[in-house]
Order: structure tokens, then sequence, then C-alpha cells
């Protein structure tokens, strides 16, 4: 992970400048969510290990009202969780036409309509993270296309399946994300604390199975 040493943002490993001054960025042995990434996904006990971590951290810091944290906003101190808070909350709104690095996070109504942070808002963010540790992939494209974009299919399409990216999730734990990142927020769970009971409350996931021995 890399940060700027004038406005103290992070930024994943593969960026050399700051977005916003084009600083030459400085290297940490800080890592974040977005580290913990992988192709094809964690394994779902770890990415639920990370995301209810992360909303323990949330609680404690009194932030279930939080703005959207992105997996490089949320950093790793030993095996906890540490929020870095203030890069989502100073950072300006891109534009409509411009690529927006929270959009793929954010709850659809404040995509839309601008509408301040809420707990239904924290509960679609964490769901979204959670989404992407167990398949890898960004939802909705959210990183790379534009705001507006992002905007149109969060309020048309259902959260898609996590399951058909990763068929190692297990079907109840899909539904919760799936509920979790829910377009209207009645549908969602009703705050973050009874989201995270929920995912505690499941059957601990099966472990992943074994790669096969490399051929002699």
């Amino acid at each position: 992970m890399k940060r700027c040493p004038r406005c103290a943002r992070t930024f994943s490993n593969d960026l050399s400048f700051c977005v916003d001054d084009a600083s030459p960025l400085d290297a940490t042995d800080t890592r974040t969510l977005a580290d913990e990434r992988r192709p094809g996904g964690l394994a779902p006990a770890v990415a639920l290990a990370h995301i209810t971590s992360l909303a323990d951290a949330l609680a404690a810091a009194r932030r279930l009202a939080a703005p959207t944290l992105s997996p490089a906003d949320i950093e790793f101190d030993g095996d906890r969780v540490r929020l870095t808070l203030s890069v989502d909350a100073t950072a300006p709104t891109p534009a409509p036409d411009a690529p927006d690095p929270h959009a793929a996070y954010t709850a659809p109504e404040r995509l839309a309509d601008g509408a301040p942070a809420s707990e239904a808002a924290t509960v679609y963010n964490l769901g979204a993270l959670l989404w992407e540790l167990l398949t890898g992939v960004t939802p909705f494209d959210g990183t790379t296309a534009t705001r507006a974009a992002v905007a149109v299919r969060k309020l048309l399409e259902d959260a898609p399946s996590a399951r058909a990216l990763a068929p190692a999730v297990p079907v109840d734990l899909d539904a919760l994300v799936r509920a979790a990142m829910h377009r209207d927020p009645a549908h969602r769970p009703s705050d973050v604390a009874s989201f995270v009971a929920s995912l505690r409350a499941l059957p601990p996931p099966a472990p992943s199975p074994a790669a096969p021995a490399p051929f002699a």
C-alpha cells in the first residue's frame, strides 16, 4: 500500500502518484482490505471474519452511519481492522460522468439523489465489500464505470449472486449478502447490528478443498 505525504490518502500499490495533487506516493507497510482481495475470492470464513471485524470497528468508533468505505480506506493493525474514515469523508464527490472508486460500494439511494449517510447505507456498504471479498470482482463494475452508469444499474438491477461467480459461497450467506445489497433500504437488514448478528449465526462455511498435489 502507498500513502500520499501531503493529503495522507492511501492508495493501492499499482499507483505512483496521488490522484488529487500528483504528489509521489510513499510506500507503507500498512495493508488494507484492498490488499486482501484475491482473484476468485477469499474463502468464505476469511471474508466473513474481515467484514465482522470491520463492523465491530465501526460500532466502536460510533460510525454506523458512516461515509462509504472502499477497500483502500480500511486498514489493518496486525489482525485487527483500523478505519481511515477521513479519506472518504473529505474526498470530493466525482462528477456523474467520471469514474468514482467508491461507487461500487455506495447504496443506490446515495448515488441517485445524494441522500446523507445512514445506517441502511452502511449495511449496503458492508454487503458490497463482503460480495467483493467472496468473488474477487467489484460489484457493478463500480470502480471503472462512471458514477451515473453505476447509479442506473443499481437502481434497475438486483444485486448479483455471489455464488454465480464463487460456487463455494454457502446459499444462506449468498442470500444475506444480496439482502444487504437490496435496492430498497426498507428491504435490507434493519441495522448493522442485526446484519452482523445474522452473519455470525450462520453455520461455519465448509473449508475450501485442498489443491491437488502437483504431478511428479
